[in-house]
């Protein structure tokens, strides 16, 4: 039991030198970075963004809804109730 509390407690003291090294060089790193003017971010975004495919037609929608099997179905069977 005391021996692993004292590894317990080993591994909290490594974890909060490791944030304070890891917090000191976020730090230090984000007073470099600048950010870029809006009218460059957006051209940049309008370049990475690819253009809106087409929508579908109707008999696509309805094919790969199964919708053409239903009137297939429908009309198979009013054919057998005559």
């Amino acid at each position: 039991m005391l021996t692993s509390q004292i590894a317990l407690e080993q591994i909290e003291a490594d974890l909060e030198s490791a944030f304070c090294i890891g917090d000191s060089l976020f730090e230090a790193g984000m007073a470099h970075i600048t950010k870029p003017p809006r009218h460059l971010d957006r051209a940049h975004l309008e370049r990475r963004t690819p253009p809106p495919e087409p929508l579908p037609t109707r008999e696509e929608v309805r094919r790969e809804l199964g919708w053409v099997l239903v009137a297939a179905e429908r009309q198979a069977q009013a054919e057998r109730d005559r």
